[in-house]
């Protein structure tokens, strides 16, 4: 059964039809990405598309699983923080609502279901570089390594329906797991539905593939339609059922310039087969024939080579016997030679082990003498840290953070010169940072947001690719670069707001 659907996807997605329609096939908007997110960790992506014209966003419900929050991307890269409306989990559907503004919806949701065999495009993300295989994890769950490709356009892929149904038909299309959620396109570039999982898939089954096979399923454009209406969300969906477009990329019917051209195509198609096929047959009674004369090759070649390995044996036997004779004589002579260089090695033994014992007085007393130096160069060396460490931590200032977190809630941080001065990493300041760090218990913070350090006598701030990002006087702070921070300067933590201060030293 398969193979009957791969042949009949093959053939129908290479019809000039199928070329046709996706042409006509792709949107101007309302296609996006939705990750999911535990803590920091992206664990989980899939499509979207924007379906109501308030800017509700439905997608595959299964992302959610595991998530603590989601986050809503568009085509331009702009990201958008979105909480769930409503979830039909039994149909894998989510309903998404934006905050700080909305996205223009897509096309028109299409009037009615898609028929058998019908031509359609697949809108989403996915690429080879979205699907990476699964961690290797020492503790804790095994899951893919999801990772966010910046501003990634949407991809498309043709499809065909496979079997109908009127509640969730299955469709076939070779696509990637980032694929669940996106929206499916007949000719006339509507909406025809959202790509669903099979029904009773989990989360973890479909972190166990690599790329899902297909088929997959559909969700209906009727039944999304009616979903968003019990919610009180307005739909677009067309007048009438899209037949055919024409070469506006309307609904239309087929002209008859374009019958000619399918017409013409099919008969140079066959033309082409038959071509194929008799070129084939030449090509095998060629190959047969040159097959013969290199089997006939092959026997005289062997017939050849076994008279030389004969000649070549007798050889062999006449040098190992002459080797036999002259390994003989070679033996008498050499035995005595051997006892007189055995006595000769004994008493060179004896010298050398007398030269080795006075080698080992000499050497050890040598090792004696540098470590004793090395012991003494190291406490010089520490004394002189020491007194560094004291003037550097005895000149810098402590420092100040005072203003408001997210919720408008007075904030003080103080910061001792003296422990910067002794680390030069410097302190991590985020909502969990490693130790020694500085906290900052507001949950906009990332967990190590940004670093601060004392170099030449200046302290120098960098971000440490924190979500919500760094502001320092307005200016948002470059990923990998370190700035300058001054008294009386505003430093931004996501939605923190503080102000530098040096304590002057009494």
């Amino acid at each position: 059964m398969r193979k009957h659907l791969a042949i009949l996807s093959i053939a129908l997605l290479g019809n000039p039809l199928c070329v046709l329609a996706s042409e006509a096939a792709t949107p101007a908007s309302g296609i996006v990405q939705v990750l999911a997110y535990d803590g920091d960790d992206l664990i989980n992506q899939v499509s979207g598309v924007v379906l109501g014209t308030d800017g509700t966003v439905l997608t595959a419900a299964h992302v959610r699983e595991k998530a603590v929050r989601l986050v809503v991307a568009d085509e331009t890269g702009r990201r958008f923080e979105a909480r769930v409306r409503q979830a039909w989990a039994g149909d894998d559907l989510m309903a998404l609502t934006l905050g700080g503004g909305n996205l223009p919806p897509a096309r028109d949701l299409a009037n009615g279901v898609p028929g058998e065999h019908a031509t359609l495009r697949v809108v989403g993300y996915w690429s080879p570089q979205l699907e990476p295989a699964r961690k290797s994890r020492l503790f804790g769950p095994r899951r893919p390594g999801f990772q966010v490709a910046p501003a990634a356009l949407p991809s498309s892929v043709a499809g065909v329906v496979a079997e109908v149904s009127t509640t969730s038909p299955r469709i076939a299309a070779g696509v990637g797991r980032g694929a669940y959620g996106a929206a499916v396109l007949n000719r006339c570039g509507q909406v025809l539905g959202i790509i669903r999982t099979a029904p009773g898939a989990t989360l973890d089954a479909l972190w166990a593939a690599h790329v899902p096979a297909p088929p997959l399923w559909l969700s209906p454009a009727p039944a999304l339609a009616q979903k968003l209406a019990g919610l009180g969300v307005q739909t677009r969906v067309a007048a009438a059922a899209c037949e055919s477009i024409d070469k506006s990329g309307g609904p239309g019917l087929p002209s008859q310039e374009t019958e000619k051209r399918i017409a013409e195509t099919e008969k140079a198609k066959k033309r082409a087969e038959e071509a194929e096929s008799a070129r084939k047959r030449a090509e095998a009674a060629e190959k047969r024939a040159h097959d013969k004369a290199g089997e006939a090759k092959k026997r005289a070649d062997d017939a050849e080579q076994r008279a030389r390995d004969a000649e070549g044996k007798a050889q062999q036997a006449e040098r190992r016997s002459e080797d036999t004779r002259r390994e003989a004589a070679q033996s008498v002579d050499g035995l005595g030679r051997q006892l007189e260089e055995q006595n000769q090695r004994l008493l060179d033994t004896n010298q050398g082990f007398e030269r080795w014992r006075l080698y080992a007085l000499l050497g050890g007393a040598g090792l004696m003498l540098v470590v004793l130096v090395l012991l003494i160069w190291r406490r010089v060396e520490a004394g002189r840290s020491d007194r560094a460490l004291a003037a550097a931590t005895a000149s810098f200032s402590d420092c100040l953070l005072q203003g408001s977190d997210s919720k408008g809630q007075p904030l003080g941080l103080s910061i001792s010169g003296r422990d910067l001065a002794r680390l030069p990493e410097g302190l991590v300041i985020g909502r969990n940072p490693p130790s020694p760090g500085v906290i900052v218990a507001d949950e906009t913070v990332s967990r190590s947001h940004v670093r601060l350090r004392l170099s030449g006598g200046e302290l120098m701030l960098s971000d440490l690719e924190s979500t919500g990002g760094t502001r320092l006087n307005g200016q948002e702070l470059v990923l990998g670069s370190e700035v300058a921070i001054h008294d009386g300067d505003v430093l931004e933590l996501a939605s923190v707001r503080l102000v530098f201060q040096l304590r002057k030293q009494p």
